[in-house]
């Protein structure tokens, strides 16, 4: 694991697991490379050595912290996945719908709502015993189509930390 999204529901707690966390990879012989956190009494508490200009910098408003394929933005405390719309293909088969289903890397499953919907076509896709080349039968396009079309819509999408009563102080860290 290089990569990890936690937090704590009081400042307290969010103390007490950074200084859990350091003490496990110190033991482990672990490097703690980065290290994020909407509060400034929490990211003060690290050692000198993670506050080393060199590799700590202060997120801007508007700026995002990305771990294990999720999006963070400290100063809004929001959470966005990205999102990849795919370029309408000349010829749309199996293969090309899932390279596109690929692309999507939902870790925490916020978009299974809307990721199911190509994954039932591709089943639909395999029962019709197409080949992975196949031009897709006109029914099944016009499916594919209407998803594409829809998929934008994600791009600006964003969760509030505060919709799943989340904990107050969270953040991310990676290691060498």
């Amino acid at each position: 694991m290089d990569n990890l999204l936690s937090g704590a529901h009081t400042l307290d707690s969010a103390l007490k697991l950074k200084d859990e966390l350091l003490d496990a990879m110190r033991i482990g012989g672990l490097k703690l490379l980065k290290f994020m956190s909407n509060s400034d009494v929490l990211l003060n508490s690290l050692p000198p050595d993670l506050r080393d200009p060199a590799t700590f910098h202060p997120i801007d408003e508007g700026e995002f912290v990305k771990t294990i394929g999720v999006l963070w933005n400290p100063n809004l405390d929001t959470f966005s996945v990205k999102v990849n719309v795919p370029e309408a293909p000349t010829v749309t088969t199996k293969r090309t719908v899932l390279s596109t289903i690929a692309r999507t890397f939902d870790p925490l499953g916020w978009l299974s709502p809307v990721t199911i919907t190509p994954k039932i076509l591709v089943q639909k896709l395999w029962k019709a015993g197409l080949a992975w080349d196949e031009p897709l039968p006109l029914h099944f396009h016009q499916e594919w189509r209407k998803y594409c079309e829809e998929l934008p819509k994600l791009q600006d999408f964003s969760l509030s930390r505060n919709a799943f009563a989340a904990p107050e102080h969270l953040r991310s860290g990676a290691v060498e």
